[in-house]
C-alpha cells in the first residue's frame, strides 16, 4: 500500500500512518484511512468523495512537513517523487553469450519486459555487477515500475538494488528456486532469441554483432503488433502512437555509405565511408539516425545522412580504392538481363583483365 502523509490543519502534522517493526526491511508503514472531509480546504473545497477517488489514483510518497526546523536541501529528501511512474511489473533476466560483442566487448545482455505492455529492453554488460546500472538506466528511460520480477540471483537481490527499490517505493518479487517459468520474462525473451537468430542466420552477420542485432530486436518488437496484448507495446506504454518509418529503409547487416563530415583532401579523399546498418538510435539525433558499424575500425556511428550500397549507384572511387571494381562490374553483367550464354562468354573475359 501506498504512504500517506497528511496534515489535519496548516500548523498540525500528524502522522496519519502506523509504523510496525519488521524483519525484512526493518519498518512497514500500514496506511489508515485519511479524513477526506478535513482535506478540502487543501483541494479548494472539492467534494470529499472527489478527494477520495483521487487519493485511489495517485500515490503520496512525500512527508508533510518534513520538520520545524527550516533548512536548506543538497539532496532530494524523496526521490520517488522525481521519478516518472510506469503502472505495471518489470521482470528482468538474463542472457549469455559465447562471443564478446564487436565494440563493447559484452558477454552477457541485461534485459527488462514490461509484464502488462510487453516493451522489452536490453544492455550489454560484462559482469553481473553491472545489473545496478541496468536497472537505473532502465528506471530513467522508461520510468519507475510497480515490481521488480526476477529470480533469486545475488546480483539482483543484492543490498544496493534494494536501496534503490526502497527510495523509489518500487516493490519486488522473486521465483522459485528451479522454477524459471515463473518468470514473465522467459517467454518474451525466448521470442527475442529466436528473432535474433533468425536475422543472423538470413544476413550473414557476424556472430560479434550478437549484441547490436539483440538490441536491433528489441526495437522491432516494441513498434510492431503483439498478439499477446493485441496492441503495439511501445503504444500501450506512453500512449501515443509510434512512427514506423525508420523501420522501412534498411534491413539488418545492409551496407550502407555514410558522409563523412570531415574530409580535408579535396579531390582524393571521398566524401563517403562504408559500413553497416546495425540498428536505430534513440537517444542520438532526430528520428531518422541510424547506428552504422564502420568497415575499417569496426566502431559504432551514428549518422543521419545514409543511402544503401545498390549496383546503379556504387561509389566507385571506394570501390576502386578497396580493388573491388571487377566485382561491380561482374554484378552489373549478371543484373542486364543478358541471356546466360552471352554472360558465359563476357565472364571469362572480364575475370582476365
Amino acid at each position: 500500500p501506498s504512504s500517506v502523509f497528511i496534515p489535519e490543519a496548516r500548523n498540525k502534522s500528524p502522522n496519519l500512518n502506523t509504523i510496525r517493526d519488521d524483519e525484512s526491511s526493518g519498518r512497514n508503514i500500514t496506511q489508515t484511512e485519511p479524513k477526506y472531509d478535513e482535506l478540502r480546504p487543501q483541494f479548494g473545497w472539492l467534494s470529499s468523495e472527489t478527494i477520495k477517488k483521487t487519493f485511489k489514483a495517485t500515490t503520496q510518497y512525500g512527508q508533510i512537513p518534513q520538520s520545524t526546523m527550516m533548512k536548506k536541501h543538497f539532496k532530494s529528501p524523496f526521490p520517488a517523487l522525481n521519478v516518472h511512474r510506469r503502472n505495471e511489473d518489470v521482470a528482468t533476466d538474463i542472457i549469455y553469450s559465447d562471443t564478446p560483442a564487436v565494440d563493447s566487448g559484452a558477454t552477457a545482455a541485461q534485459v527488462f519486459v514490461g509484464c502488462s505492455t510487453k516493451v522489452i529492453t536490453a544492455f550489454g554488460c560484462k559482469t553481473d555487477k553491472e545489473f545496478i546500472n541496468t536497472l537505473e538506466d532502465e528506471i530513467r528511460r522508461r520510468g519507475a515500475p510497480n515490481r521488480l520480477v526476477s529470480d533469486s540471483a545475488k546480483a539482483l537481490i543484492s543490498a544496493k538494488v534494494l536501496q534503490i527499490l526502497r527510495a523509489l517505493h518500487i516493490g519486488d518479487w522473486q521465483s522459485e528456486p528451479h522454477h524459471q517459468h515463473q518468470n514473465p520474462a522467459e517467454r518474451r525473451i525466448q521470442v527475442l532469441k529466436s528473432r535474433t537468430n533468425a536475422i543472423l542466420d538470413r544476413t550473414g552477420a557476424p556472430r560479434n554483432t550478437w549484441l547490436l542485432c539483440v538490441l536491433y530486436v528489441c526495437y522491432l518488437l516494441n513498434h510492431t503488433h503483439c498478439l499477446s496484448i493485441n496492441d503495439v507495446p511501445m503504444r500501450m506504454l506512453t500512449g501515443s502512437t509510434p512512427d514506423i518509418s525508420i523501420l522501412m529503409r534498411f534491413k539488418f547487416w545492409e551496407e550502407v555509405y555514410y558522409k563523412l563530415e570531415d574530409t580535408k583532401h579535396f579531390p582524393s579523399e571521398s566524401r563517403e565511408a562504408k559500413g553497416n546498418f546495425v540498428g536505430f538510435s534513440e537517444h542520438v539525433g532526430h528520428a531518422m539516425t541510424y547506428k552504422i558499424l564502420t568497415q575499417d575500425t569496426k566502431k559504432i556511428l551514428y549518422r543521419s545522412t545514409v543511402r544503401p550500397v545498390t549496383q546503379e549507384d556504387s561509389n566507385l572511387h571506394l570501390v576502386n580504392k578497396n580493388g573491388g571494381m571487377m566485382e561491380v562490374l561482374k554484378n552489373r553483367i549478371k543484373s542486364s538481363g543478358l541471356s546466360v550464354s552471352t554472360q558465359m562468354m563476357i565472364l571469362p573475359s572480364i575475370l582476365l583483365i
